[in-house]
């Protein structure tokens, strides 16, 4: 899901109004691709959906950046409409206990992305506000389910996710202390610093950097410059207009360095396969689908291991590469 908009082949006003679209993408590949509907966190795709139109609104004037735009802002509105209904469909009680962790491990991942050990002054409020409200209805459905359900799992997840969300509620009071008496120009300063520390250091360890570690940063700096941009349409400062236009050039290349990361693991090696077979069969087990059609799928996964011939690969895989001689 990449938006075929170079930078350059649009206004320099509408420059960050691209970055953010592709930012907002690549956010949907992080977060949604490949995922049961029922492990979609809804506040998050919906902010996604919301924001891509606002950008179509705010580009009337560039049919080359709507056009490119309209076929990712249909999918998104399918895909959020989608959700909707499955959420809206009654599911076991054991189902659920799979779906509702893969979506507390959402928010763990992107409180670790954005707020763990990072300067409140610039975190987004909204973003944090939406954390926390996943977090209560996380916990909520998750004591829900162990109310009629025995699941170990489970019972171990609810106090993971009320303390991480009384943590979320306390940082949200100290967010909005350091934020309310800061000048705007002292935000404008900070975010733009902000900018710079993180690509300083995705610079520094860019080589070596996996997809998550490109994710992370492609995220926290689409954050710091959604809020340049949130800013610009009050202000005309120019500052604040000079961080904006670099915060989206960077976050431009860093959006393609995602891609290129992530297309380039997802080939693995037979070897590989075999290694990450735990993991495969988890995702089996809590897949969108009949009890009976999981525990099918598990099968073939099972027999395709099993196979005579893929065992025998993947002992020539982990074998030793010939010495030239």
């Amino acid at each position: 899901m990449t938006l075929a908009v170079a930078l350059d082949t649009v206004p320099p006003e509408v420059q960050p109004l691209v970055a953010q679209a592709k930012h907002l993408l690549g956010c949907y590949l992080r977060y949604f691709a490949n995922r049961p509907l029922l492990a979609f966190d809804r506040l998050h795709l919906r902010e996604l959906v919301d924001r891509l139109d606002e950008i179509d609104r705010r580009s009337a004037a560039v049919p080359l950046l709507r056009n490119a735009l309209a076929p990712h802002r249909k999918a998104l509105h399918d895909e959020l409409a989608n959700v909707d209904a499955a959420y809206a469909l009654p599911a076991e009680p054991a189902t659920r206990v799979g779906f509702l962790a893969a979506r507390a491990n959402q928010q763990f991942l992107i409180y670790d992305r954005h707020f763990a050990g990072r300067p409140r002054v610039t975190r987004r409020p909204l973003l944090l506000k939406r954390l926390l409200a996943n977090l209560t209805s996380i916990a909520s459905e998750m004591r829900e389910v162990a109310a009629v359900h025995d699941n170990r799992d489970n019972a171990a997840n609810i106090p993971l996710v009320e303390t991480l969300a009384a943590r979320a509620r306390e940082e949200d009071e100290e967010i909005a202390k350091e934020r309310e008496p800061l000048p705007r120009s002292e935000m404008i300063r900070l975010l733009g610093g902000h900018v710079t520390g993180e690509l300083f250091t995705y610079r520094q360890n860019k080589q070596r950097a996996d997809v998550e570690a490109v994710a992370g940063t492609c995220d926290r700096v689409g954050e710091l410059a959604y809020q340049m941009l949130e800013i610009a349409a009050e202000s005309d400062d120019s500052v604040n207009l000079a961080n904006l236009r670099l915060a989206s050039r960077a976050l431009d290349g860093l959006e393609a360095d995602y891609e290129r990361v992530r297309v380039s693991q997802v080939f693995v090696s037979v070897a590989q396969l075999v290694a990450s077979a735990p993991s495969l069969r988890a995702q089996l087990t809590y897949a969108e689908a009949s009890e009976s059609r999981r525990q099918q799928a598990i099968a073939h996964l099972d027999a395709f291991l099993e196979n005579p011939l893929v065992r025998q690969l993947v002992v020539d895989a982990r074998a030793p590469a010939p010495k030239p001689r």
